[in-house]
């Protein structure tokens, strides 16, 4: 096996606003000259910031990264609202009179804090019968998507002028930020729709190391600074080093109860001469193959 780190990474990457997720990660699959990569967690075209990034073998480990909390920054405007939430649709100002001074800001806190529920924005990536809902939104189709539950565990607000608020929320995964924002301005009765969105975290990825597209051939040591390798990723979870003969018999798939492992609660990273080959998940008597590893 070749060295994991070598050529199996996350790397934390700083999306430009006006691109897709998709459009953003084909840029830097090719300034990065690799082929197999995916990104932990889509942003939407307008928001900006970190989009982590998984290269090479690391791609097996993508869920363990999308499940982690994330930190937004951003900013919203009262007294307006569009069909996607945001102003990326035509926005219609529904409450010329709001005032920031006028909102309960401390209740709306309280409201929004800990587990809620919130519909997602007709103009998402959620299936509906098969299509993406924004698909029909833009055919002007009617869309009735189910309320999902999501938490947030911290929500600051700063009000910038009449109009508008800056915020800094830290949500679980699947959480839409303009779908908060759209239920911030129901609560305060004026309506409010996302101007700015910035992700600044993904579990323990900041933007602080985050490398936009055009600093990869311009500045190497940031490059090597914004990489994250398979194994240092590894790192945070328990580690069973097994020898060649018990190697085999998880090659083989054998049923990992009868194995005798000493496995903790959770994922386990599994090494075989000194490499990461599997990761073996632990749910009290569960045990189950999460991802192999190996080449």
């Amino acid at each position: 096996m070749s060295p994991a780190s070598n050529d199996s990474y996350f790397f934390s990457f700083y999306k430009e606003s006006g691109l897709t997720s998709a459009e953003a990660l084909d840029r830097l699959k090719r300034a990065l000259k690799v082929k197999k990569a995916g990104h932990c967690g889509t942003l939407d075209p307008m928001a900006e910031g970190l989009l982590v990034v998984a290269v090479g073998r690391a791609t097996k480990l993508m869920r363990f990264v999308t499940d982690e909390r994330k930190r937004y920054l951003g900013e919203f405007e009262l007294g307006k609202k569009s069909p996607s939430y945001d102003i990326e649709t035509p926005v219609a100002i529904v409450a010329p009179d709001a005032d920031t001074a006028q909102v309960d800001w401390e209740r709306i806190k309280g409201i929004f804090n800990g587990k809620i529920r919130q519909i997602p924005p007709a103009y998402s990536a959620v299936r509906v019968e098969g299509v993406r809902s924004y698909v029909k939104a833009r055919k002007g189709e009617t869309v009735d998507l189910p309320s999902k539950e999501v938490e947030i565990f911290s929500l600051e607000l700063t009000l910038l002028d009449k109009t508008r608020v800056a915020f800094t929320v830290e949500c679980s995964k699947g959480t839409y930020v303009r779908s908060l924002v759209h239920d911030i301005g129901a609560v305060a009765g004026t309506g409010a729709v996302l101007s700015k969105l910035t992700r600044a975290a993904v579990g323990d990825f900041t933007i602080d190391n985050a490398v936009r597209v055009a600093e990869v051939k311009e500045n190497p040591a940031k490059v090597e600074r914004a990489k994250l390798s398979m194994v240092a990723f590894l790192s945070s979870f328990p580690a069973v080093t097994v020898g060649e003969t018990l190697y085999w018999r998880l090659r083989n798939g054998i049923e990992i109860r009868s194995l005798g492992m000493a496995l903790a609660e959770g994922p386990n990273a599994v090494f075989y001469k000194d490499e990461p080959v599997f990761v073996i998940e632990k749910e009290k008597d569960i045990y189950r193959y999460s991802a192999y590893l190996g080449e």
